[in-house]
């Protein structure tokens, strides 16, 4: 681009018409040679990026006209990518002086300025540009831009657009400008009349109702803020983050009914991605750690996540998390099972599965769940440890020891393997191959000694083995540990075994 402000001075200095020179042609003839030949090549050459042989032609217009101020402003232009900042200042001054009215010169002259750090000189040269031109949003810029680095007081800036508004008439830009000044000085009328006059102008725009809202709520003023968000709710009763900010307001306050009604609505605005309500559920669930207030919360997301994304498993598997968590296993069971059938490979649905299907008692749907995990997840050993509790329950006891031999080949994490160690020893247990079982919660305990369940039926084991003084030392150790049980104590109090 040629120019600061585009190509208006390039055709305003090509319709130039200035004195004339006469030179001759190779043949002899008689030619004219004008300003305008040369500031249009001048101009051509700077285009091009030539800027030695535009300043010759620029040279030769001052030689036929020494008071033309767009040749300086094009010199100066020359020399500033010539990186001569000298030279390019000095010919800004001479564009200014000669057309002080010209805003593109008064610009480009302040800009010099500022690059030399004379942000003084430069304000005054904008302010003096800006007071013939108040409707001028470049010159406004510019002049608000200088009078942030110079760090001139607010008072100035809001001086600034408020002549602006003034000449130039309502702008939604200028207004907001405005507001956000009159925040920082905490003129909250000034800043609340301004939102009346969008509102006004804009009387379908709801974002300004809320953004009216939340300043008078800065204020805790309530019930203003109320009938701005009334007022923006009619307009558009389901937009998500309205509704959102509504439900923060109203979780904060415990007034969960209210706040649950707007949450809703908040997930039923289908102009909202999923990735944006499934990030609002992550900032619930950190809530959820410091207020169980939001508990309540749970279920109502549950139910609007699989009413607006019913095939969707992304949503899906967080709805059962949900469920889960307020204890409605069916439901949870239910959708982590539509998860499996939508996208198996996600692991976390078929382990929720397990543990659902376990939960309500629903063992065979247990191992039957369990035996498709398998199918995509062959080496994971909480598959086979959830497989094997569940044979258990089912007094499937052979089943049960094969499937925790298995799952103890897999298992990397010494908690896993103890558990599967300690299902095997408890199905060896029911068969009465009670020297297997102990050997089993031997290896158990290299994994994990703090539990108090191994100790139990270490107990049983040793008092099934004849070894009843081993078995009252292995009992009062899972006592110790935590264990809490009528039999545990009656076992321990009469010195022999009492099954559960």
């Amino acid at each position: 681009m040629i120019f600061i402000s585009g190509s208006l001075l390039f055709s305003e200095g090509c319709k130039l018409l200035h004195k004339k020179k006469v030179n001759s042609d190779a043949s002899g003839n008689t030619r004219q040679v004008n300003f305008d030949d040369y500031f249009i090549d001048a101009c051509t050459q700077f285009g091009n990026g030539n800027y030695t042989l535009s300043i010759k032609n620029l040279e030769k217009c001052i030689s036929l006209n020494p008071n033309e101020a767009s040749v300086y402003y094009q010199l100066s232009k020359n020399y500033y990518e010539l990186s001569d900042q000298n030279l390019s200042l000095q010919n800004a001054i001479k564009a200014y002086n000669l057309a002080p009215d010209n805003i593109y010169y008064g610009l480009w002259y302040a800009e010099k300025l500022s690059t030399i750090g004379n942000l003084n000189e430069a304000i005054k040269v904008l302010q003096k540009t800006f007071s013939k031109n108040p409707k001028d949003e470049q010159v406004l810029k510019a002049l608000d831009a200088l009078l942030v680095r110079n760090a001139n007081p607010i008072q100035d800036r809001i001086d600034l657009w408020q002549k602006h508004k003034l000449s130039a008439g309502y702008k939604l830009n200028s207004a907001l400008k405005l507001i956000e000044f009159y925040v920082q000085i905490k003129d909250y009328s000034s800043a609340h009349l301004l939102y009346d006059e969008i509102k006004k102008a804009s009387p379908l725009k709801y974002k300004y109702f809320v953004d009216d809202a939340n300043l008078y709520l800065q204020q805790n003023d309530e019930v203003h803020a109320n009938e701005n968000f009334d007022k923006a709710i009619a307009l558009n009763p389901t937009n998500f983050n309205l509704n959102y900010s509504l439900f923060k307001l109203k979780a904060a306050k415990k007034l969960t009914s209210e706040a649950s009604n707007y949450l809703t609505n908040a997930y039923s605005d289908p102009l909202t991605s999923l990735d944006i309500k499934l990030d609002v559920c992550k900032q619930i669930n950190k809530n959820l750690i410091e207020d169980t207030s939001y508990l309540f919360y749970l279920k109502p997301l549950a139910q609007s996540l699989v009413k607006f994304y019913p095939e969707n498993p992304k949503a899906l598997i967080v709805a059962a998390n949900y469920f889960e968590q307020r204890k409605l296993f069916s439901d949870a069971l239910n959708y982590y099972s539509k998860v499996n059938e939508l996208s198996p490979g996600m692991y976390d649905a078929w382990l929720g599965a397990l543990k659902m299907s376990s939960e309500l008692k629903q063992y065979n749907q247990t191992i039957d769940i369990a035996n498709t995990a398998l199918e995509y997840y062959p080496n994971v050993a909480q598959i086979y440890l959830e497989a094997s509790m569940a044979y258990i329950s089912i007094k499937n006891y052979s089943k049960a020891i094969d499937f925790a031999k298995n799952g103890v080949s897999f298992a990397f994490d010494p908690k896993v393997k103890s558990q599967l160690l300690l299902q095997q020893a408890i199905a060896n247990f029911k068969l009465n191959q009670f020297k297997d079982a102990e050997t089993s919660l031997n290896e158990a305990l290299v994994f994990n000694d703090k539990d108090a369940n191994i100790f139990d039926l270490l107990g049983n084991v040793n008092y099934k083995l004849n070894n009843a003084e081993k078995a009252l030392e292995y009992w009062k150790k899972a006592q110790s540990l935590g264990l809490v049980s009528s039999v545990l104590d009656k076992k321990i109090k009469d010195g022999k075994y009492f099954e559960n």
